[in-house]
């Protein structure tokens, strides 16, 4: 399967934490010593999956050592959560098992961090990140329970799922938290401008997302993919598929930056640190497209495309190749809804 890829817009820049090489050892060292049980002690597993850890360096590189440390073990839970939930068979089949489940599995080996966590937040901002992590629950159980059995029925209801089962607005507590000189007002964190700034983010992340994990999904039969919802459900060829996700990628990314400064030069943008803030929120949203270009997790030798050059992709049974060149002379693509 050949197609061709563009040079995406970029408007928003990307940085690595300088610690992250540190990061990623420590915290897979702490994966393979308490996340036995998601895996079946299979560390092979556990060690493929330690790839995941990468967003979060890409995600909060301002955060201290410590804090982004702690959101690394995190990132490595609920990857392993995902891992070892994914058979609802073997829960029964019931969304009430399903969220017992989730809910033991999250009091136990990350108990020291939660408390560390709640120690040092304060109650406003405890308070948000709770709530991010409880609509993750909410969303990843959804998936789990309904989704799978049945398919959604449009762009739009799918989008608004994955804002929750994505399990990427946990990471705005901690991009709140971590970022220096960012105190949050009441009134500013309920606007409902800030609610469609952190909406956008999702959906620039889900985006990214879908078209990055496309060729792994594929092979495996998971339907809960943008690409395959506009091949299936919308009559798309592959190729116009991607030139929509593409767009779409763009398309929201310039809402993000327009909500941002819209948002920034009203009223509620006078908190302190609070373009600082929007600003990371801006990380999160992109972090999987260089996640994807260098991780291990999806691609052995990393996807090698990462927006910043055109190309032409090719999907095989086992890996993606990617081989770069000059930008083609526009054509026709189709316009995001």
């Amino acid at each position: 399967m050949t197609f061709h890829l563009p040079k995406l817009a970029n408007r928003l820049p990307r940085t690595l934490h300088p610690d992250t090489s540190r990061l990623l050892r420590e915290s897979g060292a702490w994966a393979h010593e308490r996340l036995e049980f998601a895996y079946d002690g299979d560390h092979d597993k556990i060690e493929h999956n330690l790839g995941g850890t990468l967003l979060v360096p890409l995600s909060v590189p301002h955060a201290d050592y410590q804090l982004t440390l702690v959101a690394c073990k995190f990132m490595n839970y609920l990857i392993g959560i995902e891992n070892s939930l994914v058979d609802k068979g073997g829960l029964g089949g019931s969304s009430f098992a399903t969220r017992e489940v989730f809910g033991r599995m999250m009091a136990a080996p990350l108990s020291e961090e939660f408390g560390w966590l709640r120690r040092r937040m304060p109650r406003a901002v405890w308070v948000r990140f709770v709530s991010y992590m409880e609509n993750y629950a909410y969303g990843f159980t959804t998936e789990l329970e309904e989704w799978r059995s049945a398919p959604y029925r449009d762009y739009d209801s799918y989008m608004r799922e994955r804002r929750s089962s994505l399990g990427v607005r946990w990471l705005f507590g901690f991009a709140e938290f971590g970022t220096p000189g960012v105190r949050l007002s009441q009134e500013a964190s309920t606007h409902p401008d800030m609610a469609a700034i952190h909406d956008t983010a999702v959906d620039g992340y889900t985006l990214i997302n879908d078209l990055v994990s496309y060729r792994k999904e594929l092979p495996a039969g998971d339907q809960v993919n943008l690409l395959h919802h506009l091949q299936h459900s919308e009559g798309l060829t592959l190729q116009a598929a991607m030139n929509r996700v593409c767009s779409l990628i763009d398309a929201t990314e310039d809402t993000f930056i327009g909500l941002r400064e819209q948002f920034t030069t009203g009223p509620q943008g006078t908190d302190p640190g609070m373009r600082a803030y929007l600003d990371e929120i801006g990380h999160i949203m992109t972090s999987n497209l260089r996640w994807a270009a260098i991780s291990r997790r999806y691609e052995e030798h990393g996807l090698g495309w990462d927006g910043t050059t055109a190309g032409t992709m090719t999907f095989h049974q086992d890996h993606a190749e990617f081989v770069p060149r000059p930008e083609r002379a526009p054509s026709i693509r189709t316009s995001p809804r």
